[in-house]
């Protein structure tokens, strides 16, 4: 009797965290093309990123790093963006909506600008393995101001496993001075 009580006990607490799964995941992602403007100037480069969040089905918290590699008028730039966040999501049905504020940095070759980012998405999945993504967002930094759009389509490669394709277009002004950073990417998710 005591074996079937913990048996049972074993099931229903495994049972519990299969309706969080996922509570979470980890991916890189590749940056084919990435365009820069700035006044007078242009560019383009490619790079690479780092994603991981980890939460349960309403609150989460997130890390995402992006290096990329830029050529503007002949001149090479390193540009590494770091973002470091919570966030909280309601789902109904096929369609969820998502509230993220973070703390952002920018180092352009050993220029930093940092400071908070607030974007509001959403997510609809059109069937159990295929959806797509999108957010708005508005930052404010030491430095300049500006707005931030993405949106992507996701698949579900297994219950473990998605990958994703995602434009983003970053619009930052330093006292009328305007920077333009628009880039895609292509990239798979862990899921745990």
């Amino acid at each position: 009797m005591k074996k079937l009580l913990l048996s049972l006990a074993l099931i229903s607490c495994s049972a519990g965290v299969h309706a969080e799964f996922p509570v979470g995941k980890v991916g890189i992602n590749l940056t084919p093309k990435v365009d820069v403007d700035i006044p007078n100037a242009s560019g383009d480069g490619n790079g690479f990123g780092f994603y991981g969040d980890v939460g349960g089905d309403m609150f989460f918290v997130y890390v995402d790093y992006q290096a990329s590699n830029l050529e503007i008028d002949s001149i090479d730039l390193d540009l590494k963006e770091t973002r470091i966040g919570g966030g909280i999501r309601n789902t109904n049905g096929n369609a969820s909506l998502l509230v993220r504020v973070e703390n952002y940095k920018q180092d352009a070759d050993g220029e930093d600008d940092s400071g908070i980012g607030v974007h509001i998405g959403g997510d609809y999945a059109f069937t159990d393995s295929i959806g797509m993504f999108g957010d708005i967002g508005l930052l404010s930094l030491d430095e300049s101001d500006g707005t931030e759009f993405r949106v992507g389509v996701r698949g579900k490669l297994t219950d473990m496993s998605e990958v994703y394709g995602a434009y983003r277009n970053l619009q930052l002004d330093d006292s009328g001075e305007e920077l333009e950073l628009s880039d895609i990417r292509l990239g798979v998710n862990v899921l745990f």
